[in-house]
């Protein structure tokens, strides 16, 4: 963008095309340091933005010894993009299909679930139970913690549930899509062998 200041001067202003965030991790699943892209993102459409971004830390991560990359990990990606376990998001498609075609593949994924207009059970009347519940609320973190919460969510008629999963955890999968849970986002992890 130029903007013209004063009669004959100009001033170049320089917008941000795209971010790509590096990291390195000392221990790993694989055994060996991996450097790493903790974020990424270009606007849709700029593939030349994206081009340069991943072929500029990939250089980098050559220059400093890493023979391995890693896209997304749960451990150290940016606290603000998604829920803590998430890798790149679905929605991020473009993003995705730039990793792969430049030769990364999926190392690790993660589904996520949500239950909106949530309506749980009551539990059954304590009369029909065979033992004696009781609840006690402190200030702070008292002895039974679940209980508190669950007494206290019950009370506010919280309205949605948000849960997430492994891909291939299959008995979490079809336990909370059978519950009442609906897949909201497939999340995945790319890795690729550098030199």
């Amino acid at each position: 963008m130029t903007r013209w200041v004063g009669g004959n001067r100009q001033i170049r202003l320089l917008r941000t095309a795209g971010y790509l965030h590096l990291g390195t991790e000392a221990n790993s699943r694989w055994g060996e340091p991996r450097g790493g892209v903790r974020f990424f993102s270009y606007p849709r459409g700029r593939r030349d933005v994206g081009i340069a971004l991943l072929e500029a830390g990939e250089d980098w991560m050559c220059e400093h010894g890493y023979t391995r990359a890693v896209c997304f990990p749960q451990p150290w990606k940016l606290s603000h993009y998604a829920f803590p376990h998430a890798y790149v998001l679905d929605g991020l498609d473009h993003i995705q299909a730039l990793l792969r075609v430049h030769g990364y593949e999926k190392s690790g994924d993660e589904v996520f679930l949500d239950w909106f207009d949530m309506d749980p059970p009551s539990p059954p009347p304590v009369n029909e139970l065979d033992v004696l519940v009781e609840i006690q609320e402190t200030p702070g973190t008292d002895s039974r913690p679940d209980l508190t919460i669950q007494a206290r969510h019950r009370n506010r008629r919280c309205q949605h549930s948000a849960i997430s999963t492994a891909y291939d955890n299959d008995r979490a999968f079809l336990f909370y899509s059978n519950h009442g849970y609906r897949v909201v986002d497939l999340t995945y992890e790319f890795t690729k062998t550098l030199v």
